[in-house]
């Protein structure tokens, strides 16, 4: 009897792990591929992608939130995987890149032309949803013709 509790038991643990490590391995498949601005910026010219630039500092209670549930939304990891290329900028370790781009605030994403350049900012937290709208715009290339807040309303 004692027997059948202890195989149940370690059949339970076996699964639970399986199924930790399966969640662990679809979590980090959901990440953004980040890659540095240099190398962003070959990439981007290379494959006709356009660069998201994400700005942040260490300390910014408004980057945690960023970093802990927009870009983590798998559809806006996903669209980014696919569709743009992605470099993620210390705003503290690279004073010159943050001066080049005049970011004011933390966090600030930059959009660039695969050429390298600058389409738009976005600075301030923004939600997923929001997020993904403005990503479509881009990608899209809709910047091209109307305002975001055109495009946004279907004009």
């Amino acid at each position: 009897m004692c027997y059948f509790r202890i195989a149940r038991a370690v059949g339970w643990c076996m699964l639970l792990s399986f199924s930790l490590c399966v969640g662990f391995s679809s979590a980090k498949a959901q990440q953004i591929q980040w890659i540095g601005y240099e190398e962003a910026l070959k990439e981007a010219e290379r494959t006709g992608r356009p660069i998201l630039l994400y700005f942040f500092v260490k300390d910014c209670q408004y980057c945690q939130k960023m970093e802990s549930k927009t870009l983590v939304a798998s559809r806006v990891a996903e669209y980014l995987r696919e569709e743009f290329i992605s470099s993620r900028v210390d705003g503290d370790k690279s004073p010159q890149l943050t001066r080049r781009y005049m970011v004011r605030g933390f966090p600030t994403i930059w959009f660039l032309s695969p050429e390298g350049k600058p389409i738009s900012s976005l600075p301030g937290y923004v939600e997923p949803e929001e997020l993904t709208k403005v990503l479509r715009y881009i990608r899209g290339g809709h910047y091209r013709s109307k305002s975001l807040r055109e495009y946004l309303s279907g004009s």
